[in-house]
């Protein structure tokens, strides 16, 4: 329940705080070919909301070690879309997970999306909604959204 209502908290913050100085915006698909470590919660929501079914002999990473392998899986999924990409429009938008909800830029337009690039991107510190939900989740297991779901 405290992570639906931290979901919610992190829709009122992008939509009023962000939402009029970026291009991001539900449709905008520019960010769904990066990696995604999502926690073993987050991918039984994915489940229940898209049907598919989640994929249980992943390696599942403790959220240290997932930081840790955020390098190699960034390269790794750089430009593989996210599973529940459908014709360039998230298909689990109401349910997608928190780093989804709070990635963005402050651009002119979404092509320096990319978390991971060389250049600096402007955007707004929204830490402190992954923070929190990091904190609902305890020491709770990661896998990239790719490996949970194919």
């Amino acid at each position: 329940m405290k992570y639906i209502r931290l979901r919610a908290v992190a829709d009122i913050a992008m939509d009023v705080v962000v939402g009029p100085s970026t291009p991001c915006k539900k449709g905008c698909a520019a960010c769904c070919r990066i990696a995604l470590p999502i926690t073993v919660s987050e991918a039984r929501i994915l489940s229940r909301a898209s049907g598919k079914r989640m994929r249980w002999w992943v390696r599942l990473l403790s959220p240290r070690e997932a930081q840790a392998k955020m390098v190699e899986n960034t390269a790794k999924y750089k430009g593989v879309a996210c599973p529940f990409l459908v014709n360039e429009e998230c298909s689990v938008y109401e349910a997608r997970p928190i780093q989804c909800r709070t990635h963005h830029v402050l651009e002119a337009d979404a092509s320096r999306c990319d978390p991971h690039a060389d250049a600096e991107v402007g955007k707004y510190d929204m830490l402190w909604i992954e923070d929190a939900a990091a904190a609902l989740m305890g020491e709770e297991r990661f896998a990239d959204i790719r490996e949970f779901f194919k």
